[in-house]
């Protein structure tokens, strides 16, 4: 089940242009610039979007310019990521996956207190309209996320990818809001 939908959400991407995604996200972003779990926060956890994702890196650099802790990820093994500070002088490196992260030192997660005071916006696959959220299927952020049970959960996506119901399983963590348009 959760492969056809990961199959459905593709080819539904791929049937948008680039410019309407390109709105989608930036009406996203400056929703989250403005969310008060978002400015209450000290610390926020985000992710350098990726071509097929809503897009985050102004909001990356917003942050950061507003004085935000904010911590991406970086793939360290394929069952796990650490935490880096994103600074505005920093220079991304791409990863083997291609994706983008930062060459700062890691945060331990241990050191993240279980999230209290933090926020995390997380992308995902599809997200169902009960905060349900199903990622790409390597389980990177319910690891992570079921570390920090008190940090607030947004999963943001394109409007197409939220749904009545998807396929989750007992260690998919649940979302505390789902942002879309």
């Amino acid at each position: 089940m959760k492969k056809e939908l990961r199959k459905i959400i593709r080819q539904e991407k791929q049937r948008h242009s680039s410019a309407e995604l390109s709105r989608y996200s930036a009406e996203i972003q400056r929703l989250l610039s403005a969310h008060p779990k978002v400015l209450g926060a000290d610390t926020v956890l985000l992710y350098w979007s990726m071509g097929d994702e809503v897009d985050t890196h102004e909001l990356v650099r917003l942050l950061a310019s507003h004085g935000k802790t904010v911590l991406l990820p970086r793939v360290v093994s394929a069952t796990e990521m650490t935490w880096h500070p994103f600074s505005l002088q920093d220079v991304m490196s791409q990863s083997d996956m291609g994706i983008y992260e930062p060459n700062t030192p890691s945060v331990p997660v241990e050191s993240m207190g279980q999230g209290r005071g933090m926020t995390a916006i997380v992308p995902g696959m599809a997200f169902s309209l009960n905060r349900e959220r199903m990622g790409r299927g390597w389980g990177y952020y319910d690891r992570l996320l079921a570390r920090l049970p008190l940090i607030y959960k947004i999963g943001v996506c394109f409007p197409f990818q939220l749904r009545q119901n998807i396929p989750t399983d007992d260690y998919d963590v649940r979302m505390d809001e789902v942002l879309t348009l």
